[in-house]
């Protein structure tokens, strides 16, 4: 998942941008110079995106002031019960985990 924001100084020419994308493991590696260019050809202002990716969503947004919140609602698909796999190690999250108020992954 990547969450990206714009908050440039020039704000006579500029306004700000946000931008959301899901995709599978290891999908935005090496993938910088190709966001900077997603966010350069965004219109002059963007203060809302959202993505979806295999029941997964995404929403960012943010105002349009020279100091704005950056928020970012990340929701789970309706089951709330995927795996992850970091370096690796399998790691199951369920909805009672969730429901707990989990901010974290359980440690390794």
């Amino acid at each position: 998942m990547m969450l990206a924001w714009d908050n440039p100084w020039s704000r006579s020419a500029w306004d700000n941008k946000v931008y959301t994308e899901i995709r599978d493991v290891n999908h935005f590696h090496n993938m910088w110079g190709a966001i900077r260019n997603i966010m350069r050809r965004l219109p002059r202002t963007v203060l809302y995106h959202r993505d979806t990716f295999e029941g997964l969503m995404s929403t960012v947004l943010t105002g349009s002031f020279t100091s704005p919140v950056f928020e970012a609602v990340l929701t789970l698909p309706p089951e709330a019960r995927f795996t992850l796999t970091p370096y690796k190690h399998r790691l199951k999250l369920s909805k009672q985990h969730l429901a707990k108020g989990a901010t974290h992954f359980p440690p390794m």
